[in-house]
């Protein structure tokens, strides 16, 4: 590909910022966006999306690395409910940053700082109704309360 030059061999300057230009329109504009996103792993925008029944928040108090916080408010997998769940969220609202999760088992999973969100239906977060599963929120990071919110 030819590449205008100066005398000096040197490329002009409006080239160079044609090319940032170019460069940042392609970071920006593809790497973000529900458009792109596979919501079963996760991402900001893996917002609900229609035709669910429940809509159930929960948490378990303070809870270790060690300890997973279930739907109904257990740290107990042989008491914890399952449900259709299409989507789930795990947030941390406190002081500092927590590396949070929302585990929805074999169907979807995501982790991030503080908010992490993750759906079923990978492209729309859509309700489900054919797979019934227990769901529950974790916590990477020292002693924290992790809020969860479960759509099913």
């Amino acid at each position: 590909m030819y590449q205008a030059r100066d005398r000096a061999g040197r490329r002009p300057l409006r080239s160079l910022l044609g090319s940032a230009a170019s460069l940042a329109v392609l970071l920006f504009c593809c790497s973000t966006g529900p458009a792109s996103a596979d919501c079963t792993t996760g991402g900001s925008s893996c917002l609900p999306g229609t035709g669910y029944i429940l809509d159930d928040t929960w948490d378990c108090g303070a809870i270790s690395s060690v300890t997973d916080c279930y739907f109904n408010g257990v740290t107990s997998p042989g008491s914890a409910i399952s449900r259709y769940w299409g989507w789930g969220s795990a947030a941390y609202n406190g002081t500092g940053d927590a590396w949070v999760c929302i585990n929805g088992g074999t169907y979807f999973y995501a982790c991030s700082t503080n908010l992490a969100r993750a759906c079923f239906n990978g492209s729309n977060c859509n309700a489900q109704r054919t797979a019934d599963f227990p769901m529950y929120v974790e916590n990477f990071t020292g002693t924290h309360t992790i809020y969860g919110h479960g759509l099913a």
